[in-house]
């Protein structure tokens, strides 16, 4: 990722909440591959990642705060997991 670097610890946090591995999570935001249309929904329900944003995520992250970002990422590692 050319100006948005996720942490180790963020990308292991997406993966968790993803039920995926460390490298799908990598190859979504480097622009190789997408999640599926149930983890674009955690992402945007756990993370504040627009559904859109999977269009180009390069873009949406080149034009976006990569502290602004990663900060959502970090706090959602800390909410509690609500269950129905």
């Amino acid at each position: 990722m050319n100006t948005f670097q996720l942490e180790y610890g963020t990308i292991t946090n997406i993966a968790k909440k993803c039920h995926v591995t460390h490298s799908a999570v990598s190859q979504w935001f480097n622009g190789d591959s997408r999640p599926s249309l149930k983890n674009i929904i955690i992402l945007r329900d756990e993370f504040g990642i627009p559904v859109e944003a999977w269009l180009d995520i390069k873009s949406y992250l080149n034009h976006n705060s990569s502290s602004d970002t990663t900060s959502r990422i970090n706090e959602a590692k800390n909410q509690p997991k609500v269950t129905s």
